[in-house]
């Protein structure tokens, strides 16, 4: 008699028992019975769902391990902190301070994706110099150089520990006032038609400047959309 805990120790011996049980004349084959073969059937699927709950165990041990380093990645990498000072000068002109704590990841090649441009411009210029970008944009009419060009300067803070001054139209007449460029504080500063509008977003320090309408600069500003290229 064939019972289910020889059964449970081998499929294949569970057969050679039930064979070794029968009487049958020699190259004969033995049919198997009803009960044999369901409990064999029944012994298989759970022997596939023991593997398949294995399988799946490990895939998500896998994940998880993979998610843990990932989050791990993001909360002990640190942070960069810029602030961004502003002074009116006593003999005219202002200056600017930027203070930079230096942390976080270098993100390489800075990229820009103007949501505005004022009407008729156009890239003509790009290069990168250590942590810096400059962006040339130049009015179709007037190409490659005049005084209707637009600029974008964009320094990258992070990984980059900085404490200086900028001095903007020194010994001259300017004008200067709080500007919000999205969340961020900035500043728009002139000196006659030449405009200048100046952020830290992200932890870059962002310059947006030109001899345009101060709703072209603003504006060109508050849409500015500034990431870490690829290229």
């Amino acid at each position: 008699m064939i019972n289910d805990r020889d059964l449970n120790k081998s499929i294949g011996k569970a057969r050679d028992l039930w064979l070794d049980s029968l009487d049958l004349p020699e190259g004969k084959e033995a049919p198997f019975s009803p009960e044999f073969e369901k409990n064999t059937l029944r012994l298989l699927k759970r022997s596939r769902f023991k593997h398949s709950l294995s399988r799946m165990f490990t895939a998500c041990i896998i994940v998880a391990l993979m998610l843990s380093a990932t989050l791990y990645t993001v909360l002990a990498q640190p942070k960069g902190k810029s602030t961004l000072g502003f002074t009116l000068n006593e003999n005219g002109g202002c200056t600017i301070s930027i203070d930079s704590d230096g942390k976080g990841p270098m993100r390489g090649n800075v990229g820009i994706e103007p949501g505005f441009l004022p009407e008729g411009y156009t890239l003509v210029y790009h290069s990168t110099i250590s942590n810096k970008s400059i962006f040339l944009y130049g009015h179709k009419n007037n190409l490659p150089y005049s005084y209707m060009n637009l600029n974008i300067t964009v320094t990258d803070l992070s990984n980059y520990k900085a404490n200086q001054n900028i001095e903007y139209f020194k010994n001259e007449s300017t004008d200067a006032e709080f500007v919000k460029i999205r969340d961020c504080a900035g500043y728009y500063i002139t000196n006659g038609s030449c405009k200048y509008v100046i952020w830290i977003e992200d932890n870059y320090f962002i310059q947006v400047y030109g001899y345009l309408a101060k709703e072209e600069i603003v504006k060109t500003a508050q849409n500015l959309i500034v990431y870490e290229s690829k290229k």
